[in-house]
C-alpha cells in the first residue's frame, strides 16, 4: 500500500502498513505555510520517501535547509527532488548532482505523458 500525500495532512493515523510519499511544500508554490512539519518526525527510513517539488534554485536552496534539519537521508527511505514540468531542469540537475547530497532527481513523469493538466493518473 502507498500512500502520496501534498504534506499537509498530519500522517499519524495513516495505517502503518502503509508506504508514504511526502510532498514538501517548497516557497514557489506558495504553500510553503500549508505544510505539517510534525510529517517529517515521522518519516520511516525503512519505506517512506520526502518529496520536494522544486521550480528554481530558491525552492532548492530551501530543500536543501529542511533535508539537513530533519536528516532526511538517514531518515528516509528516499529523498526525491522534482522540478517543476516545463522550466529548465539543467540549472536544477546541476546544483543537486554537485551537492554531494544523498537525494534523487525525479521527473514528474505522468506530466510527460499524459499532460500538464490531468490530475488522478
Amino acid at each position: 500500500m502507498l500512500i502520496e500525500t501534498g504534506g499537509y495532512v498530519p500522517t499519524e493515523n495513516v495505517d502503518s502498513r502503509a508506504a508514504i510519499i511526502l510532498d514538501v511544500k517548497c516557497p514557489a508554490s506558495g504553500e510553503v505555510e500549508r505544510n505539517h512539519w510534525p510529517n517529517l518526525e515521522r518519516v520511516r527510513s525503512d519505506k517512506d520517501e520526502v518529496k520536494f517539488v522544486v521550480a528554481d534554485l530558491d525552492d532548492w536552496e530551501f530543500a536543501k535547509e529542511i533535508i539537513a534539519k530533519y536528516h532526511l537521508p538517514e531518515r528516509a527511505k528516499e529523498v526525491l527532488i522534482s522540478p517543476v514540468h516545463g522550466i529548465d531542469m539543467r540549472p536544477i540537475a546541476d546544483a543537486v548532482s554537485q551537492s554531494g547530497l544523498s537525494v534523487r532527481l525525479n521527473l514528474q513523469m505522468h506530466k510527460y505523458i499524459w499532460g500538464p493538466d490531468v490530475r488522478g493518473v
